[in-house]
This record gives C-alpha cells, structure tokens and sequence, in this order.
C-alpha cells in the first residue's frame, strides 16, 4: 500500500510539472520584451558585446559593421535596449522568462552578430 501512495504521488508531480512547462507565446515575449528588468539585463548584455567590438582587432571578421552598430546602440543604450529586446526574446534560445544570464548574453551576442553582419541598424 505504501508504495502505490509513493507511486501516485510521483505520478500527481510529473503531471503538474507537465502542466507547469508551458509553451512561450508570442504573448510571453512581447511581456518579457516590456519587463524593465529584462531590458536592463539585455543593456548591460548588449554594452558588452559593444565595448568588444570597439576594442577588437581591425582586421576580424565584419569589423566595420560591428563598430558601426556598437556606436548606434551606445549613443543611448536604455532607448537600444529597447529595441535588442524586442529582438533577442524570439531567439531560439529564449524559451522561459528565466533565462541565466550566460544564455542571455548568448543570445545577444548572437542577434547582434547577426544585425551587423546583414547591416541591420546600420545603415
């Protein structure tokens, strides 16, 4: 008898963290793009993929574009941040509101990688 409570016990708590892990909507983006907090870990994300494009060598990949979108998004980084998150919460590896801050950085660094090498905001 013990061991079946035990059993159903481990069944109700897969169901609820089944139920729990819910898809991230469209909706859940848009909301965590608006948190002020998130913004303010994307800014200080985004400043220092920013100061490592200015201090990088000339002669790296897609430099150019990488110190032109740096000094765009520096001029005001609250504003910038503004626009990085509204960006960065549909890369692929967003996919909860509690992102590590190691993941976030990747994803910055990644969406703005991939901003300078197209010429996004550059221009």
């Amino acid at each position: 008898m013990r061991r079946q409570t035990l059993y159903f016990a481990l069944v109700l708590i897969l169901v609820a963290a089944a139920a729990s892990a819910q898809t991230f909507t469209y909706l859940d983006r848009a909301n965590l793009a608006r948190d002020a907090d998130f913004r303010k870990r994307i800014e200080v994300a985004f400043v220092k993929v920013c100061l490592a494009a200015l201090e990088e060598d000339p002669s790296a990949a897609n430099h150019d574009q990488k110190v032109l979108l740096a000094r765009r998004l520096l001029v005001d980084p609250e504003a910038s941040s503004v626009r990085i998150a509204a960006l960065v919460v549909n890369h692929a590896s967003v996919t909860s509101a509690t992102l590590t801050d190691g993941d976030l950085q990747t994803a910055v660094n990644q969406t703005l990688l991939s901003l300078a090498t197209n010429n996004i905001l550059t221009r």
